[in-house]
């Protein structure tokens, strides 16, 4: 129970907890990309995390020509205000090293473009 800045939770057992949560974001002025730049081999579940994110919006990987390398939805992570990339390109290939773009939209026309490294 969250009150007057605290949280309290009744427990059976002594253990170690850790409290959480996520940002849904109403734009998209805070919205970041980490680690950055990005290896695989080394990141929280070897994903790339774009937070920050409003509800619903989709989030477009570019390699620096602008090619389309693959399409995520926020809404695949249950509207939790993140996207994760493993990677990977829509066929499922590991993609090479080198700076890729990504370009988040939300579904009121808002959009905004960054750019991430990725080696290996």
């Amino acid at each position: 129970m969250v009150s007057g800045g605290k949280v309290t939770a009744r427990v059976n057992h002594f253990s170690t907890y850790r409290v959480f949560g996520t940002y849904v974001s109403s734009n998209l002025d805070n919205v970041i990309a980490y680690p950055n730049p990005y290896k695989p081999a080394s990141a929280v579940d070897g994903k790339l995390k774009i937070i920050n994110l409003p509800v619903d919006c989709t989030a477009t990987i570019l390699n620096i020509a602008g090619e389309k390398i693959r399409e995520l939805n926020e809404a695949d992570m249950g509207n939790l205000g993140w996207i994760e990339w493993d990677g990977k390109n829509e066929s499922g290939e590991s993609v090479g090293q080198g700076v890729f773009l990504y370009m988040v939209k939300t579904p009121d026309g808002q959009k905004k473009i960054g750019k991430v490294g990725l080696v290996k």
